[in-house]
């Protein structure tokens, strides 16, 4: 009957330390998952914010592009006229 309650305190004892440890890893594990999660949300609003700029440049080029198209076609044609004369 002794080694009987014994045995119990024993293996109350494990599957309280078994709880205890569970409880700590679970408490870990979300600590982790949100600094993680923090750091791919804060990656993902500076992906955005230098996204934005690089967009507003974007006309600007297909501007300067056409502007020396257009130059080009000028240049051109009154090259052709300057050897014509």
């Amino acid at each position: 009957m002794r080694k009987r309650t014994e045995l119990q305190e024993v293996e109350e004892r494990k599957n309280f330390h078994i709880e205890t440890l569970m409880k700590k890893h679970e408490k870990a594990f979300s600590d982790m998952k949100g600094y993680y999660n923090d750091i791919t949300l804060n990656n993902l609003a500076l992906i955005n914010t230098l996204r934005v700029p690089s967009q507003s440049f974007l006309p600007a080029v297909h501007l300067k592009r056409r502007y020396t198209n257009v130059s080009l076609q000028y240049n051109d044609t009154y090259s052709f006229m300057y050897l014509l004369t």
